[in-house]
């Protein structure tokens, strides 16, 4: 389907609230849409979805809520990998010798964000069903990022992408994580977090953002962590978090150490 055919389709079958719906049901912020009325905003937001690589949810919720209308042909639009289909790293070769792919430019089929993996086996309770994708940076227009979300999450599920990489050569320093974060109706808390774990004692020092939580829906902007790394440490463990329903959106992420030099260099 071409994005002038699904203009048309959204302009013409559904109302301005009804668009709304539509925004809700999938993640997207309605109100920094692009476009003036309701055919601005139909326009935008199948602009949106085109570059965000949603076409396919968002036919699935046009059916849904128009069982009836018949679209045009789809032939044109290229299908967004299932859950089942994208290509995420095993625990083992997630593991990275340094950090990599920071502003999530590189990934894998599936749009898979390269270097990164849903934290199995080193973070207790965490859930698998949150998905990660690579797709172009919202509001902005340029570059990419990570999207992380779970919409069916209960209370008291979290997901977690993180990386995990060797850091004894950073023991008994100063260290900082940054991150450029954007948030939709995150219903508890989101965050980026950090664990240094030694040899053999993990959670030598922690931070997950709990006591200054991400909530709701946020535009844009720079989050940081600070610790001073134990003598003891021996991996760095970091990344993002999402804890019950809501999307996150990250980039731009900076894993920083603090040199004799009064500064801070990346790692």
């Amino acid at each position: 389907m071409d994005r002038v055919a699904l203009h048309r389709a959204i302009d013409t079958h559904f109302n301005l609230d009804e668009l709304r719906t539509l925004c809700f049901d999938l993640h997207i912020d309605f109100d920094n849409l692009g476009g003036e009325g309701k055919q601005g905003k139909a326009r935008e937001l199948a602009l949106h979805c085109e570059r965000t690589r949603q076409i396919p949810e968002l036919l699935e919720v046009i059916r849904r809520l128009r069982p009836n209308l018949d679209l045009p042909n789809e032939s044109r639009v290229s299908p967004v990998p299932q859950p089942s289909q994208v290509t995420e790293p095993t625990v083992d070769e997630a593991v990275v010798a340094r950090p990599v792919n920071l502003s999530f430019e590189a990934f894998t089929i599936g749009d898979w964000p390269s270097g990164w993996f849903k934290s199995v086996r080193f973070v207790d309770g965490v859930s698998t069903a949150y998905e990660a994708r690579v797709v172009a940076r919202p509001d902005e227009g340029q570059g990419r990022c990570v999207m992380f979300w779970n919409p069916r999450a209960t209370p008291t599920e979290f997901g977690s992408l993180m990386q995990r990489c060797p850091a004894r050569h950073l023991a008994g320093k100063a260290i900082r994580l940054e991150a450029d974060v954007k948030t939709w109706q995150v219903e508890r808390w989101a965050g980026l977090w950090l664990r240094a774990d030694g040899d053999d004692i993990p959670n030598l020092v922690f931070d997950n953002m709990s006591e200054r939580p991400i909530r709701g829906s946020t535009a844009w902007a720079r989050y940081a962590i600070d610790v001073q790394l134990p003598n003891e440490t021996a991996w760095l463990n970091y990344g993002i978090v999402l804890a019950g329903q809501g999307t996150v959106w990250a980039d731009n992420l900076r894993l920083m150490v603090w040199t004799d030099s009064g500064k801070w260099v990346d790692v």
